[in-house]
């Protein structure tokens, strides 16, 4: 997985449909969230962790690959970037208001170790947003798909798990956190389920 991040770095803020739908459903849910310390849990390029930075929070960016944190560290400076894995994240008990963590459980093979060290990062009161591709479309082949560089067309991928959203609900309550919305987007017009 890690090869297929590097390779997929420089291209993953967009075009993108996955990335446009879940910007608009995240920015939405934290319209009214508040708090000085944000953590961007698997961060990648650092795209929420510039739009909570721009929101006023001090923000954390975890992330498990270098080359995707590279570039989050260029778009936000001003954050704090570690290296780190999310079911065991480097981040102090009760560090954080908020955890935002954005199309990244499906490439987890469990969600209960992760939704356990967001509820251990949180402080009481705090808040966890996790926006995710959804099972249906990774039950018909979704998959994280794209172009190389290279003279030759080439497109490579990064493999998913189907979680059913009962998956992440219970993972959650398991974790004590409690669950207040739950959202299920439909997909963009013109857009096909296994988009990237």
């Amino acid at each position: 997985m890690a090869e297929g991040y590097d390779a997929w770095a420089p291209r993953y803020d967009g075009p993108n449909p996955a990335v446009a739908t879940d910007e608009i459903q995240v920015h939405s849910l934290l319209e009214h969230v508040k708090g000085q310390v944000a953590l961007d849990a698997a961060c990648g390029t650092g795209r929420h962790s510039a739009y909570l930075h721009q929101r006023g929070f001090d923000v954390i960016g975890v992330d498990a690959n270098r080359s995707m944190l590279a570039l989050a560290e260029a778009k936000v400076p001003q954050a704090d970037f570690r290296v780190g894995d999310l079911a065991a994240l480097p981040v102090d008990d009760d560090a954080v208001d908020l955890v935002v963590c954005s199309l990244a459980l499906t490439h987890v093979p469990t969600l209960e170790p992760v939704m356990a060290e967001f509820a251990r990062v949180v402080r009481p009161g705090g808040c966890v947003v996790v926006s995710d591709v959804h099972p249906t479309a990774v039950m018909f082949g979704g998959a994280a798909v794209f172009p190389t560089d290279s003279e030759r067309f080439e497109l490579h991928f990064v493999r998913n798990t189907v979680h059913a959203v009962s998956d992440y609900v219970g993972a959650a309550a398991a974790a004590g956190l409690v669950v207040s919305e739950c959202r299920e987007p439909p997909v963009p017009e013109g857009a096909s389920p296994a988009s990237p």
